[in-house]
């Protein structure tokens, strides 16, 4: 008698973990894929704001040798210009990465 309750509760449990692993698991793939495109899109928008920032210093690199802008207003355009190349191709980093999301699921043709 006690065999066969031993097996039920062994059963049921068996069970209970099947239903419960699975729905972890798919939570699990859920929350990876957001994650990981949402950290993806981060790391665009710093490398893209990189590259602007390699292009602000050449701009302020221009300006000083075209002698554009003597003293202060040449160290304001030179920030400005740089500001602007920084925001402007992360922003771009950051909406382009979204072009880049695709599906998991392989296309049939």
């Amino acid at each position: 008698m006690l065999a066969v309750i031993g097996w039920g509760y062994l059963i049921l449990g068996a069970l209970i973990t099947i239903v419960v692993a699975t729905g972890v698991a798919w939570l699990h793939q859920m929350l990876m894929r957001w994650l990981i495109f949402v950290l993806f899109r981060l790391y665009a928008t710093a490398v893209s704001a990189g590259i602007g920032s390699v292009f602000g210093w050449a701009l302020s690199w221009w300006l000083t040798w075209k002698a554009i802008g003597n003293g202060n207003i040449g160290m304001v355009l030179s920030c400005i210009g740089m500001l602007g190349l920084v925001l402007g191709f992360g922003i771009a980093g950051y909406k382009g990465a979204r072009l880049l999301q695709g599906s998991a699921r392989p296309e049939s043709n």
